[in-house]
């Protein structure tokens, strides 16, 4: 053998050696396994029986005996090195779920130990087990990474900058560090409102790490100087700027009283830590104290010296400072009678001002003998916590943060950009003709929108897209931007993820309070870059207009919405976000109180402002995603059964074909079916008389419990697709969400019906279909919003109108344009089915169980405020409405119009309706009259009459037309304009044109 080969068994003996041995306590199973793969390449040892001999050598005690346990019946060395390695991965291997993963992933935060580059590594480290998907990884770091710095000013920096990597995020973030550390003039937001409120608590660090030298501005050795908040403020020493007396190296002036600092924070840190509050009488009156072994002294504010009688005050000896060196106000001291947990004393009490809190010092503390095992023990009970000063803190949380609070847009510091697909083509539509009962409210909201800086008016544009006007009570209207007509297509949507509902709920698992916090108009709150408010212009009567913030109906707003309040809560513990939905949520008052400190603070950072009117604080549970959430888990909610349970029994054939119809959708479902349906068949027959027995009330409840078991429902995956279908009757409207499954079948996730209110009863077929629809969406808003589905109809003509792609058709009923802009804010893809097949939402219509509050309450003013236009419109004309209402029902033609309006259209229809046939989607009803968007249809009784009216000061046809068709219509309208003017000398007179003759044979 050649002197430098070493002999295999040696070889094997020196890896030994080199290899450190296998140990759960100090090994995670992967990483070893990673190591030992690791050493097997390096050495070039491929032969099956030396890797597996190798691997038993390098197995500790413990798992050494484990190993012989799982081979048996078999010897360890008679398995293979394959079997051997899965058998102790089996074994060692941590079992992880991706969703709680990523969860304690976006919750790391950096130790104040840590480098960045440490802190990144780490992130790396936790982002294996939580299996992002490829696209979403680097994404997933930078959120985390961000989110998690303990360094505010550094992460204010970067959420200011569009970074792409995350190398390049390090980086910046070193170079930001940097900057600070070498003490660069940065200024410093933090609050300066400085009370006598708390005790800042100072830890000795732990003796193995490194120390920082004090901050020369304040002392601390916990930050640098750059990143210190005293760092401009004025000694009350020297009088000199950048440090507090406390650190002041000037010679201390002689003073004959005597001086103690006591530590101070703001109002804004008092509010996010962890208080703990202390019952005491004090002159036989309960005072809440905050627990402060800082404070050398006991204090009361001065309501609580009002509350306990406003005894007379001795003058303080001593001069008290705050940790910075401000001079604290004090009214004066008194010897007070205590009482606590059977002791009875009496104590110092010195009295403040209203600004600060109640504190028990360090006198109380052992004089009322709180030692360091009772104070243990009452930190570790919140039970002490009274719910009238949890309210008191609350309230200190709103006042803190009240301008979150503020009326008005908030302005994001993330701007958000659209991506448009590489071969669009840009789209320029002209302005679409504007009512002139809508001109003046119509300027006047373009005017707000300047003022509030989303809109700014520009002279070109190669995109352009026409508005619709949404009128609202009193004589307002909303301007919205007609984004279907090419924009939207032209997008390139982000396909960020938006969370599972299994992820929200884990963290929110074992809180015991809950808040829901609303944003104002979220998506206005996003301003837009440069290269996406060219994209987003509007076409006005008044000119181009472009948006500078991001507007509703936007397709990819959901998601950019989503990826930034991502970004903004990352890190949180107790908060989750679905959109601008944020729920807080906590273990207990005090924790709840902490999160929401938080998540305001992150709020207030990013430059949202919060509607404190839709928000609500505080709660033992909500509802989110059709679960029920609340201290003792995860709940399915009421309201996706509701339209099942409480479905009322059918009370003729019709009603029992509809039941049969939806129950035959989930035939496949349900055990036996058709057994079980046979004593409805019966019902079915001709020439039998209708009679529900007790046998058909037992079987129907029966077939209703198998419709809302497990069997026919599921839960809500956003990872599958998801369909909404709605149908509408003459009685009511009916929808269901379900999932699609790949091999066909669908299971429905929720159910809803209402029936319809009297003025809805009164909506054509096509609104109550369209209404439907709506009902559907708003019901489902939680599961449709930000991600795409389908939205089923068996009514056809609402494919054009709802038509994501086609553009709001502007002589649609106005309620049809209405509810087409609120669909704006959706991205779906919309299918017709046949009514044969539409069973399972037909049912639902048919057998509605009864009035929805929610809905029919809906913005009033909305639903109200076309009826008060064309009321208003009708009551210009010469004529009264109720006149022709009357003279409608009484037009052989209008009257069958009318009906077919309510009712739907039939197949066939004769000559004489084929011009209302033409237009039968946009044709609807209006105080009794056939209305055609803002015009009425006139009945032929009065059609001389209103055109010898327009007709008496000779305007000429081109007028004649233009007034007639702001007010009026029927089909040979400007037929008969162009008769009348023709047939009078004093038009043709004055005509600049001479009109024509016919030819005369």
């Amino acid at each position: 053998m050649p002197p430098n080969r070493v002999a295999p068994e040696q070889n094997l003996r020196s890896i030994s050696n080199r290899l450190h041995e296998f140990d759960p306590n100090s090994y995670d199973w992967d990483e070893w396994e990673v190591l030992f793969d690791t050493y097997l390449e390096v050495e070039a040892i491929n032969e099956d029986s030396k890797k597996r001999n190798l691997l038993i050598t390098l197995l500790g005690v413990q798992p050494f005996k484990t190993l012989l346990s799982i081979c048996k019946p078999k010897k360890p060395t008679e398995c293979s090195y394959t079997e051997l390695v899965e058998k102790l991965r089996s074994n060692y291997a941590r079992v992880t779920f991706p969703s709680t993963e990523r969860i304690k992933f976006f919750a790391k935060r950096q130790e104040s130990s840590q480098t960045l580059t440490e802190f990144a590594n780490e992130l790396r480290d936790k982002s294996t087990t939580c299996k992002f998907p490829s696209i979403f990884y680097e994404e997933a770091l930078i959120t985390a990474f961000v989110g998690g710095l303990r360094n505010d000013h550094v992460r204010k920096h970067l959420m200011q900058r569009n970074l792409e990597t995350f190398v390049e995020t390090i980086n910046t973030a070193k170079t930001i560090e940097s900057v600070l550390i070498e003490g660069s003039n940065i200024k410093n937001t933090s609050s300066e409102d400085l009370n006598l409120n708390k005790i800042n608590q100072h830890r000795k660090p732990p003796t193995n790490r490194p120390q920082r030298s004090n901050c020369l501005s304040c002392g601390s050795t916990d930050h640098f100087r750059s990143e210190c908040r005293f760092r401009n403020a004025t000694c009350h020493k020297c009088k000199k700027e950048g440090h507090i007396a406390k650190v002041c190296r000037s010679k201390p002036i002689s003073n004959q009283s005597k001086v103690n600092t006591i530590s101070s924070v703001s109002q804004k840190e008092i509010i996010g830590t962890h208080a703990i509050r202390i019952p005491v009488y004090v002159e036989g009156v309960k005072i809440n104290f905050e627990l402060d072994t800082g404070s050398p002294i006991t204090i009361v504010s001065n309501h609580g010296w009002e509350l306990i009688g406003k005894p007379k005050l001795h003058p303080v000896k001593l001069i008290f400072n705050s940790f910075t060196g401000h001079s604290i106000c004090l009214k004066g001291e008194k010897m007070v009678n205590v009482n606590y947990n059977d002791q009875s004393t009496k104590l110092p009490l010195v009295v403040g001002n209203n600004n600060q809190n109640n504190i028990l010092g360090r006198n109380w503390i052992n004089a009322l003998h709180l030692n360091n095992q009772t104070l243990d023990e009452i930190v570790s009970n919140s039970s002490i916590q009274s719910l009238d000063v949890g309210f008191k803190n609350f309230k200190e949380l709103i006042i803190c943060y009240d301008d979150i609070f503020k009326d008005g847009l908030g302005l994001c510091k993330i701007k958000a950009h659209l991506h448009v697909k590489p071969n669009a083509t840009p789209k320029f539509y002209k302005p679409r003709s504007l009512p002139f009962a809508y001109r003046d409210a119509v300027e006047n909201d373009l005017n707000r929108l300047i003022t509030e800086g989303v809109l700014e008016p520009i002279t070109y544009s190669k995109w352009a897209a026409p508005i619709v006007v949404v009128p609202k009570l009193g004589g307002k209207v909303r301007i919205c931007a007609d984004l279907s007509t090419g924009v939207n297509q032209a997008l390139d949507i982000d396909q960020y993820p938006l969370p599972k509902p299994n992820d929200l709920f884990v963290a929110l698992n074992g809180g015991s309070l809950f808040s829901k916090i609303d944003f104002s108009e979220a998506y206005l709150q996003v301003e837009l870059d440069d290269d996406s408010k060219e994209l987003l212009v509007i076409n006005t009567h008044k000119g181009l207009f472009r948006f500078n913030r991001l507007p509703f109906g936007v397709a990819s707003a959901p998601s950019i919405f989503q990826k930034i309040m991502d970004q903004m809560l990352s890190g949180l513990e107790g908060t989750v976000c679905y959109l601008d939905d944020i729920i807080v949520t906590g273990k207990n008052e005090i924790e709840h109180m902490k999160n929401l400190n938080k998540v305001f603070e992150r709020i207030r950072d990013y430059g949202f402002h919060v509607n404190k009117g839709k928000c609500i604080f505080l709660q033992n549970h909500v509802e989110y995603l059709g679960f029920i959430v609340d201290e003792n888990g995860v709940h399915t909610s009421p309201s996706k059964t509701k339209a099942i349970i409480n479905m009322p029994k059918p009370t003729n054939v019709s009603q029992l074909r509809s039941f049969l119809g939806m129950v035959n959708h989930y035939a496949k479902f349900i055990p036996q079916l058709s057994d079980r349906l046979l004593p409805f068949y019966s019902l079915l027959k001709n020439n039998i008389p209708w009679k529900w027995d007790s046998l058909c009330d037992k079987t129907f409840k029966n077939i209703k419990q198998f419709l809302i078991s497990p069997l026919a429902l599921t839960h809500y995956d956003p990872s599958l697709p998801l369909v909404l279908a709605a149908d509408a009757s003459n009685s009511g409207v009916g929808a269901v969400i379900y999932h699609r499954y790949s091999d066909g079948t669908e299971k429905a996730i929720a159910h809803a019906s209402k029936t319809l209110t009297p003025t809805e009863r009164n909506y054509a077929q096509i609104e109550k279909e369209a209404l439907a629809i709506i009902y559907g969406v708003q019901k489902f808003d939680q599961f449709l919003r930000g991600r795409r589905f389908t939205l089923l109809t068996d009514h056809k003509p609402l494919i054009t109108i709802f038509g994501p792609k086609k553009g709001v058709p502007t002589t649609s009923a106005n309620r049809l344009q209405r509810w087409a802009i609120r669909l704006m804010g959706y991205v779906y893809d919309i299918e017709y089915r046949s009514t044969l097949n539409f069973g399972h939402a037909d049912g639902l219509s048919r057998l509605p169980i009864g009035p929805d509050k929610d809905f029919d309450n809906r913005d009033p003013g909305e639903i109200s405020s076309i009826a008060s236009i064309q009321q208003e419109l009708q009551q210009d004309l010469p004529l009264r409405a109720v006149q022709i209402a009357k003279a409608t029902q009484n037009d052989p033609i209008l009257v069958q119009v009318y009906n077919y309006i309510l009712s739907g259209w039939p197949l066939s229809y004769t000559d004489k309706l084929q011009s209302y046939y033409r237009i039968r989607n946009e044709l609807s009803t209006s105080n009794g009259c056939i209305t055609w968007g803002l015009r009425t249809i006139i009945p032929s009784r009065f059609r001389n009459h209103l055109l010898n009216h327009l007709h008496l000061s000779h305007p000429g046809m081109t007028r004649m037309k233009v007034y007639a068709r702001r007010y009026f219509w029927w089909p040979s309208i400007d037929k008969d304009i162009e008769e009348l003017v023709r047939k009078c000398p004093n038009c043709t007179e004055n005509s600049k044109q001479p009109i024509k003759a016919p030819l005369s044979p």
